[in-house]
């Protein structure tokens, strides 16, 4: 569980706005980047927003426990378990 927060804490910290996107799809908006949070049910992203499939091409997909994933948006897959979606290499680092 307290992996869970500090993922959180880390990839969402100080934002400045969010706005939700889609059924199940947030943009988080952090200085110049985005954090999106997208989850679903065993399917991938046609359904979140074409917004995140505009143009993404290779992200970080991280889950819930920190978990780090670099795939082509295209990729991705969804479960009931949200997920983070950024192309933001830094905010990776900072996982650590």
């Amino acid at each position: 569980m307290l992996r869970m927060f500090l993922t959180m804490s880390i990839l969402l910290r100080n934002f400045d706005e969010v706005e939700k996107i889609g059924e199940k799809c947030y943009e988080f908006k952090l200085d110049n980047s985005s954090v999106y949070v997208v989850w679903g049910s065993e399917i991938g992203l046609e359904g979140v927003s074409e917004n995140l499939l505009k143009d993404f091409g290779s992200v970080y997909v991280v889950d819930t426990y920190g978990n780090i994933k670099r795939m082509d948006i295209s990729s991705v897959k969804l479960f009931e378990s949200p997920v983070y979606i950024t192309k933001d290499e830094n905010m990776i680092k900072a996982l650590g």
